[in-house]
């Protein structure tokens, strides 16, 4: 596993390569290399006799097309293995304003992301850079996310139900890691979490599964929003808020109409706000 470190004022002659955080009509701007199927920061190593500044403009320019951008400096890093064996780099930050084509280079293609994307190139370092700038980053949960989704989900269930931290749970975190193996399975379920560097600080699910067809809804698609949770340091924050535009989206994208949720009280306003309304016609059989 990689190790990322950051320092200040590293010396210069360190500085081998740049990488530029960058941003575009607010979404995240990742490259994907032609020989390779995954996506990753733009930046690259520093040439002979070049400004590290210089690097990352042209790095920026070569790998997304950018002609007009905002760039700062944010800190330097070293990356590497536990024994030391690694090199230094500095952390940009850029705000595209205007993109031309791409200019021929080793990138076959850039995508724009609301969230970090699944299949990246350098998984123990992208998100970290991003965690170090400050940004909260979403993730979709993966296999081997189980442990956590496990974890998280009792987390959820403590505080929406006011349960003390030893509160007798065996039987439902037995049950909640076969929903979730299941889920992997018969992809029923998607399930986002949200990072503040390595911490784990909120999550959302959403359950997709299908009815009788109705008049209103011929193909009886139906979705269920439910787990969403943000930790008491980072509410009010957009987060949740920001949750929700993914969940409803994983649901539009498998062409599902119907979309409804469960409400704690300290909820309604949100989902109040995102759209959601009171329903009318079902009752429920406890």
């Amino acid at each position: 596993m990689t190790e990322v470190k950051f320092c200040d004022n590293m010396d210069d002659e360190l500085l081998k390569f740049a990488v530029i955080i960058t941003k575009a009509k607010n979404k995240y701007v990742f490259c994907k290399h032609k020989d390779r199927d995954t996506w990753e920061i733009p930046g690259g190593h520093r040439e002979q006799g070049e400004n590290i500044m210089d690097t990352a403009k042209r790095e920026l320019y070569e790998e997304s097309g950018a002609v007009e951008f905002e760039i700062k400096p944010v800190c330097d890093y070293w990356a590497g293995t536990e024994d030391n064996v690694g090199s230094g780099g500095m952390v940009f930050e850029a705000e595209i304003h205007r993109l031309e084509a791409m200019p021929e280079s080793e990138m076959s293609e850039i995508g724009f992301f609301d969230i970090l994307p699944e299949h990246l190139t350098y998984p123990d370092i992208t998100p970290v850079l991003y965690a170090q700038i400050g940004r909260y980053y979403f993730k979709k949960a993966l296999r081997k996310d189980l442990d956590l989704l496990v974890a998280g989900r009792l987390e959820v269930l403590r505080d929406a139900n006011k349960l003390p931290a030893d509160a007798e749970m065996a039987e439902v975190e037995a049950e909640t890691r076969k929903y979730y193996s299941e889920s992997f399975e018969k992809d029923s379920n998607v399930t986002y979490l949200v990072y503040d560097g390595s911490r784990w600080i909120a999550a959302g699910s959403v359950s997709f599964y299908r009815i009788m067809p109705t008049y209103h809804n011929p193909s009886g698609k139906k979705a269920y929003i439910m787990n969403v949770y943000t930790h008491p340091d980072y509410r009010r924050k957009g987060i949740a808020m920001k949750m929700l535009e993914l969940l409803v989206a994983e649901a539009r994208n498998r062409g599902i109409g119907q979309i409804s949720l469960e409400a704690t009280e300290e909820g309604k306003p949100l989902y109040e706000k995102f759209g959601f309304t009171q329903m009318k016609d079902e009752m429920e059989l406890l």
